[in-house]
């Protein structure tokens, strides 16, 4: 990672932070435009900066592959199950909040499964996806701390690799506690900045994913502003279901984005699948996986 003389102040915690490296579109090519991200020296925590005035225009209108019909939206939800069982094993109440959740193949399954599941979404094909075919309650919001301040109150609330895209994820943290019951969870998987493909690849990281992952967050990070927003951690891994499709995606594009290729290449492509498999019993340990999923109980209120 190239270093720089540029500095600016971190989001979290108002410390210094130096530019790291510049970052293009690799996924999507949605721009030709150049990214500069920092890391904070005091907490570690990486971030976009400048934001751009509108991160909307750098997602394609097919971004999230909307499906046809629930029959074959029904066909992806064995990636959702592991998600579902955590929010059964650590929520005791049924009113169920995701934030960002796309089409809603894990709205689909909690729904099934007896949660009585909303969702707060900007993208307005998936609300109305969201809304026809999953059959649950929509809030099209682009001010998602605002939403968090609207008096509703969940027993659970999920940011499944969503928390990376807002452009306030502190906000939206430091809110999530007046949304929640007494007793209830909160639910995070995103990006593991501590991993070890992210230090191997840097700005190539398929998961950095400029410019729409706006910031990558240290696990202690997370922990430690939860805390303080009143939560208790009662969960946190690097090796589950997620995390190792995560590995996997990040072994087979992360590759083809360091030798310059635009398409997915063949040999790139069984390159990065040999040396995931190779270093998989060491990048399984827990805190090197590509994401990490993390559980919080909002402690009893005074």
């Amino acid at each position: 990672m190239n270093s720089s003389n540029e500095k600016s102040i971190c989001p979290q915690c108002a410390g210094n932070a130096v530019r790291i490296f510049v970052a293009s579109d690799l996924n999507l090519h949605s721009t030709r435009e150049n990214f500069s991200y920092f890391r904070c020296e005091s907490c570690d925590v990486i971030f976009l900066h400048p934001l751009p005035p509108q991160l909307d225009k750098f997602y394609p209108t097919d971004y999230h592959a909307i499906p046809r019909t629930v029959a074959d939206l029904k066909g992806s939800l064995d990636n959702e199950l592991h998600k579902v069982q955590l929010v059964q094993k650590f929520t005791s109440g049924l009113r169920l909040l995701e934030i960002g959740p796309s089409f809603g193949a894990f709205c689909l399954l909690a729904k099934e499964t007896g949660f009585n599941v909303s969702a707060v979404e900007l993208d307005p094909e998936c609300c109305k996806f969201l809304r026809e075919a999953v059959g649950i309650e929509v809030y099209q919001e682009p001010d998602v701390p605002k939403f968090l301040e609207s008096g509703e109150k969940y027993d659970a609330i999920c940011l499944w690799h969503s928390l990376e895209h807002l452009p306030d994820p502190w906000a939206v943290l430091d809110r999530i506690r007046g949304a929640l019951r007494d007793g209830g969870s909160l639910f995070v998987a995103t990006p593991n900045p501590d991993s070890f493909q992210f230090r191997l690849f840097g700005r190539y990281w398929l998961h950095l994913d400029a410019p729409r992952h706006v910031e990558l967050i240290p696990i202690d990070v997370l922990k430690a502003r939860q805390d303080r927003n009143g939560f208790e951690l009662r969960h946190v891994t690097t090796d589950n279901r997620t995390a190792r499709l995560c590995n996997e995606a990040g072994w087979r594009v992360s590759l083809n984005h360091v030798f310059g290729t635009a398409k997915l290449n063949r040999w790139t492509h069984q390159i990065g699948l040999a040396l995931g498999s190779l270093l998989s019993p060491w990048e399984c340990r827990e805190g090197r996986g590509s994401a990490y999923t993390a559980v919080f109980r909002l402690k009893s209120r005074p």
